[in-house]
């Protein structure tokens, strides 16, 4: 195994501690301030499999994952989290379904307060553990909380205006016309020769693709204006990381994976990164505005 899929291996167990590939968290609020938190847990059915395929191999016996053992104990996390996100949250219910070859929970809350919520998305890299022998619950090295306030006025003409301060930080628009500071990792080997991909980092770098994280808002059923990044419709997002569309490009996606094993948690030097090897890619989205302000009805 090369050193960089050493790298890579180890990026990608960081991930596999929480036992997820894809996280979603959507807050939906009404005109009235009231509204729904969705957060969506992917769980890859190849990890599944390789982690089986790891314990046959080392002659360990592997337990099948218990999908109706595993939407239990969400329902347990679901209570407690309701507590955690602010006053007037309360957790309905966890619904599950098969999608992209991954078994998605998905746990539903609701809120009466949209300014009383208390939501962080540096917690998108923090969900329940899924794989039992895993440690869940873990920071990932250097990251930092990234919490959310938000701001609701109802209006005269029936109409409601949501305010946010952007949670990546303030100045994202200047700091990503600045040069890269992040070191790109060397391409050769004791050798002197590159690197070549071994059937171990292409497995690796298989699970990797799957990796998929995202923070999103829909407000109410249409925006009249919004002072965002990224909008469709009646939805926001603030930040998306999805591999599935980043390694479009096999050969970029490569280089990427050879030079930044693992994107900084910096979403300005991790945003420049990308367009510098990748271009434009609709695979990584992140808030530029310092403030955000939407008008919706």
């Amino acid at each position: 195994m090369t050193q960089r899929c050493l790298i890579l291996a180890v990026s990608l167990l960081v991930l596999l501690s929480a036992g997820c590939f894809k996280v979603e968290e959507t807050i939906k609020v009404n005109p009235d301030g009231t509204g729904t938190i969705e957060r969506t847990i992917g769980i890859s059915n190849n990890l599944i499999k390789m982690l089986e395929d790891l314990d046959k191999a080392s002659g360990q016996e592997s337990p099948s994952f218990d999908d109706k053992k595993y939407e239990d104990e969400l329902k347990e996390t679901g209570k407690k989290m309701a507590k955690q996100r602010g006053e007037g949250v309360e957790f309905k219910k966890v619904k599950k379904e098969t999608k992209d070859n991954m078994r998605c929970f998905t746990l539903f809350f609701s809120f009466k307060d949209i300014t009383k919520i208390l939501p962080d998305v540096s917690e998108l890299l923090e969900p329940p553990s899924v794989i039992s022998k895993q440690p869940g619950g873990k920071k990932r090295a250097g990251s930092k909380k990234r919490p959310i306030r938000f701001g609701f006025t109802k209006l005269p003409d029936g109409t409601a205006e949501l305010t946010l301060e952007n949670p990546w930080g303030q100045g994202l628009k200047d700091k990503i016309k600045e040069p890269i500071k992040t070191k790109a990792a060397k391409k050769t080997d004791k050798s002197g020769k590159p690197d070549q991909i071994d059937p171990d980092e292409k497995k690796i770098q298989d699970l990797i693709k799957e990796l998929c994280f995202s923070f999103n808002l829909v407000c109410g059923s249409q925006i009249i204006e919004a002072q965002a990044t990224h909008r469709k419709n009646n939805r926001i997002t603030l930040m998306e990381i999805d591999y599935r569309k980043l390694s479009r490009d096999e050969k970029k996606f490569n280089q990427l994976m050879e030079e930044y094993p693992e994107l900084p948690d910096d979403p300005a030097e991790a945003s420049k990164i990308i367009v510098k090897i990748l271009g434009k890619s609709d695979g990584y989205k992140i808030e530029l505005e310092d403030t955000i302000t939407i008008k919706f009805k």
